[in-house]
């Protein structure tokens, strides 16, 4: 992919659009963003902005902002995805909800790993 809105628009695809799944305790998801996290984080910061994170040496503050940005920009791209998905996998694994969701959760990120490989 050449460019963030390639990469973003193949991310969104593959994450999937509105859904309201009785079983998961995180309530109504958007793009695997629940509302109540959303809402909470006022729509910035959270775990994936902690992920994005550590996985670039930033600052770990939960806050995206121009510092998170830079650091993101010069890691080295492999080694950023690659910790972003260990990040990922490690707590989704500890959810009490993963026997139910985990195949789902992990095709997604697989899907991605490809994506971003291609």
């Amino acid at each position: 992919m050449d460019s963030f809105e390639d990469a973003f628009k193949a991310l969104i695809g593959n994450e999937g659009g509105y859904c309201f799944n009785p079983a998961d305790p995180g309530g109504e998801t958007m793009w695997g963003v629940t509302a109540r996290v959303a809402r909470s984080q006022g729509y910035n910061g959270g775990l994936v902005v902690l992920w994005m994170q550590k996985a670039s040496g930033a600052k770990e503050d939960g806050k995206f902002g121009p510092d998170t940005l830079d650091a993101v920009k010069s890691a080295d791209s492999m080694k950023f995805v690659m910790r972003f998905v260990a990040y990922r996998l490690r707590y989704l694994r500890n959810l009490h909800t993963w026997t139910h969701f985990s195949r789902g959760w992990t095709e997604r990120m697989a899907a991605n790993l490809l994506l971003g490989a291609a």
